[in-house]
């Protein structure tokens, strides 16, 4: 068994440990070390988690047992029922651990690092002290064991929204020095990708679970795989790149390895892509399984997604009360735990409802509350969404110009991140907006790059919504844009093939807007939307690859000039 876990056998370590802890007579008093060797991340399914907490269970039963033994019993449960995402029943072993574990040993430390997880509604200010005392503790032990509060504490301070967390983040090392450090590294990696994509900071999340990935399949660690899968599933519904999304989110969601809280990125997400195809009952069932299990889980951050997701399609239903209702109890939680990184979804759509029901001062109190709460963080993404609140404050005051700019400074926002779904949304809003405040020409020229962008993404329902806007304003918009998945999807655009042709010829934006006699914002739009599809992320790389590919004959050849 040692032989196995020094070699990185796993699988192997994992078997035998199983078997002798739960088919064994194993004293109380040496559970503890056994427990302690036992390598989670080997285990597919949640059977021989269960196996194992049973044994514990078991031997926490025996009459008698020394306060130390069963602190450590305790502990090692904490630990079973932690991986087994059973998060209440974890922090109530640890909270009764805690006052007898051995100074001298790792798991204190480890204990106060687990309780400075954000679940459940403890405020944030009570998790960081819990890190904070895990640091004090964690000085004296071995280089293992430091690594293991460490990389814990790392994640769990972004989680938190605390910028301190980014240099413990990049402390982390990108392989294991020995064995036992195999899976607290590849984890490690796993939840800072996972942070980093709630700030909105997509590449380092990107470039995080590319780590942890191959980190997983280098050491074999099927379940951890899995989990990484799911943070990149959410990952890419961000960053727009849906292609085979729905696919990926059925096989995570149909098998039995993983917990139901590990699925609820997933399940989410598949709540999302039926939203925007347009399938708002689908949507919503998807939505709600989702809400349950993170309520059911305390956690909290999925839960303001989910629910702001489903808030919005009882919006598009008309069932005020019910956005009202969804809506209302995560924004408490966040106000509660004093966590403002998780409002990026949930935020916007609170406010969209109260400015609905016409509770314009609890609306502007809670973006009040949203900004200051964010304030001093580098959080692009909930930034962005500060940005889109603060438009939809000024629309609902009338303030038309005033919204127009602060939509369109929170549609560059999302667009850096990238986040073209949201950047879209936010142009659409700017354009209307524009609309209203008698600037039509400009507005319904935006519109009709916000068509092209929701089309290639694609969302149906609302290209639906575009379109009809822009018929309504005179624009031809041939019928087969209905649905949007009869748009161009990964093609370019016959407008995105006049952009890149021009750009193939070394044109700046403005002299593309000129030429095509559209404005700059839907140029940068359209050219935007051709480099997602192409894959390249400069202009120099776009003119190179379309000239190559042959999708731009000759420069000089180009339509409209």
């Amino acid at each position: 068994m040692d032989v196995a876990l020094e070699t990185g056998d796993e699988t192997t370590a994992g078997a035998l440990l199983h078997d002798l802890l739960t088919n064994g007579d194993v004293p109380p008093e040496q559970m503890y070390e056994l427990v302690d060797k036992v390598p989670f991340g080997s285990f597919t399914g949640l059977d021989r988690l269960r196996d194992l907490a049973s044994a514990v269970d078991r031997a926490l039963s025996r009459d008698a047992l020394d306060p130390g033994v069963e602190a450590n019993l305790r502990f090692q449960l904490a630990r079973i029922l932690n991986d087994m995402e059973e998060f209440d029943g974890a922090h109530t072993e640890l909270e009764k651990a805690l006052p007898h574990l051995d100074r001298r040993r790792a798991s204190p430390a480890v204990a106060m690092m687990l309780l400075g997880w954000p679940r459940g509604r403890t405020p944030a200010a009570r998790h960081l002290t819990w890190l904070d005392r895990a640091a004090e503790f964690s000085v004296a032990l071995d280089p293992s064991d430091r690594l293991r509060v460490a990389t814990g504490r790392a994640a769990a301070l972004l989680l938190l929204g605390e910028e301190r967390g980014w240099a413990e983040a990049e402390r982390i090392p990108l392989a294991a020095r020995v064995g036992r450090d195999r899976r607290i590294v590849t984890v490690g990696h796993l939840n800072c990708g996972d942070a980093a994509m709630k700030w909105g900071r997509y590449a380092e999340s990107g470039r995080s679970l590319a780590t942890a990935r191959r980190l997983a399949e280098e050491y074999e660690q099927v379940r951890i795989r899995d989990l990484i899968e799911c943070t990149q599933l959410h990952l890419d519904w961000f960053v727009g790149a849906w292609g085979g999304l729905t696919e990926r989110t059925v096989a995570l969601t149909s098998g039995d390895d993983l917990h139901r809280v590990s699925r609820l990125e997933p399940v989410m997400v598949r709540g999302l892509l039926f939203m925007v195809s347009g399938d708002l009952r689908r949507a919503a069932e998807h939505l709600e399984r989702a809400i349950d299990d993170a309520r059911g889980f305390g956690a909290w951050d999925i839960l303001a997604e989910a629910a702001a997701t489903l808030a919005l399609v009882r919006l598009r239903e008309g069932r005020l009360d019910d956005a009202l209702a969804l809506s209302g109890g995560p924004c408490d939680i966040i106000a509660e735990k004093g966590i403002w990184l998780w409002g990026t979804e949930v935020v916007p759509a609170r406010t969209r409802a109260l400015l609905a029901a016409e509770a314009v001062t609890e609306a502007r109190d809670l973006v009040d509350a949203f900004t200051q709460g964010l304030r001093g963080r580098g959080a692009p993404a909930p930034n962005a969404a500060v940005l889109d609140c603060r438009g939809l404050l000024a629309e609902a005051a009338g303030e038309y110009a005033a919204a127009a700019g602060l939509f369109a400074r929170a549609a560059a926002a999302w667009a850096a991140l990238p986040r073209p779904y949201n950047a879209a949304l936010s142009l659409e809003r700017q354009a209307t907006c524009l609309i209203r405040a008698s600037a039509v020409p400009d507005g319904v020229e935006l519109l009709t790059g916000v068509l092209d962008t929701l089309a290639s993404l694609p969302a149906s329902i609302d290209v639906d919504r575009v379109a009809h806007t822009l018929r309504l304003h005179g624009r031809a918009v041939p019928r087969s844009w209905r649905g949007g998945r009869k748009g161009y999807g990964s093609d370019l655009s016959p407008r995105e093939l006049e952009v890149v042709a021009l750009v193939a010829e070394g044109r700046t934006n403005r002299e593309i807007a000129e030429a095509l006699h559209r404005s700059h914002h839907t140029v940068a739009s359209q050219m935007k939307s051709a480099m997602r599809k192409l894959g390249v992320s400069s202009r120099a790389a776009l003119s190179a690859k379309v000239t190559a590919t042959g999708i731009v004959s000759e420069p000089g050849a180009t339509p409209g000039t």
